[in-house]
């Protein structure tokens, strides 16, 4: 399975109220959706305009027994009642896309059916829906899929995946209001208002930072990855101050004395695996990126800072390899 999952920003920000299972399905969903994309966008290259692009993803996904059962550690005698259940609550779930600059809202209906026989699942999701998905003109998160998988609960999830979304900015502010919301809980759920710091803020971060093994650390003197800031006597912002360092689980083998082919094609080979971040390019491989970015570009392939970050990274990387 592919190390990351890519959300767009309307996604990462959306009002969602989803368990923990809910929202791994809704990943695979997501997944399945990009990758459908990629394969029409790297075959039919500067034919591909963005409407010919999303009549043409499916909008039915189907998943195996044993993949399910492997991915939530069910078993696949018990898969059957575990996915009739959850089906059934996800058909009634909706993500609040809100766009305050214009004031204007979205309404989005994550699954539009759902069934399940011989051992295969199949989900299916509005055209429009499949849009929102791929729609990366506001941004996007690139999130460590074998970390939010591990995660077990549900704010720890969304958690994760607005970290991910702001891991390149210095901090993160946002409206404890807002927050609960794109979480799904609220202040009210709870008696007091430590309850609710420990249960929705302090307790999931605490989680992100052991399970990812270095790669989230807090940077606050206090240790905690967040400061709430006060209106008056009351809490009303929460900053985040968590540090994303570079994984170092994933180096290139390079290969002596092959031939290597310098190409539009392996070009976007190399632009693949440096999204995806499946290895580290070599300097030539750079170098043919770099002299094929235009055609790429005029191709359809995103080229935005966080790329850019990306290959300036791997450029420093093959520097200290020297």
């Amino acid at each position: 399975m592919n190390d990351i999952v890519k959300k767009s920003h309307q996604f990462i920000t959306a009002r969602l109220e989803l368990t923990a299972r809910e929202q791994d399905f809704v990943t695979l969903l997501m997944k399945s959706v990009k990758k459908s994309a990629d394969e029409i966008k790297y075959t039919l290259g500067t034919d591909l305009h963005e409407n010919f692009e999303y009549e043409r993803i499916p909008t039915k996904f189907s998943f195996t027994t044993a993949e399910l059962s492997n991915l939530f550690q069910v078993s696949p005698s018990a898969l059957y009642h575990s996915l009739d259940e959850l089906t059934d609550s996800l058909m009634g779930k909706v993500a609040y896309l809100k766009n305050p600059e214009k004031n204007s809202f979205e309404k989005a209906v994550l699954f539009s059916d759902a069934s399940y026989s011989k051992g295969v699942l199949t989900l299916e999701v509005s055209r429009s829906t499949a849009a929102r998905m791929l729609d990366y003109s506001k941004g996007f998160a690139e999130i460590d899929l074998k970390l939010l998988f591990s995660l077990k609960g549900a704010y720890e999830k969304r958690i994760l995946e607005i970290l991910s979304r702001f891991k390149n900015q210095r901090d993160f502010k946002v409206s404890l209001d807002d927050f609960s919301l794109m979480i799904g809980s609220s202040r009210e759920r709870y008696q007091t208002f430590s309850d609710f710091r420990k249960v929705v803020i302090e307790r999931p971060l605490k989680k992100i930072i052991e399970r990812s093994e270095g790669v989230w650390t807090a940077k606050d003197k206090a240790g905690k990855g967040y400061e709430l800031v006060k209106d008056g006597r009351t809490y009303s912002h929460i900053i985040f101050k968590m540090q994303w360092n570079e994984p170092k689980h994933l180096k290139k083998k390079i290969k002596v004395n092959e031939p290597q082919v310098l190409d539009l094609n392996t070009a976007v080979k190399t632009f693949v695996e440096l999204k995806e971040k499946a290895c580290l390019p070599s300097v030539a491989e750079l170098d043919n990126l770099k002299s094929h970015m235009g055609l790429l570009m005029l191709d359809g392939f995103e080229v935005d800072t966080e790329f850019l970050a990306l290959f300036k990274e791997a450029q420093e990387a093959n520097d200290k390899l020297k």
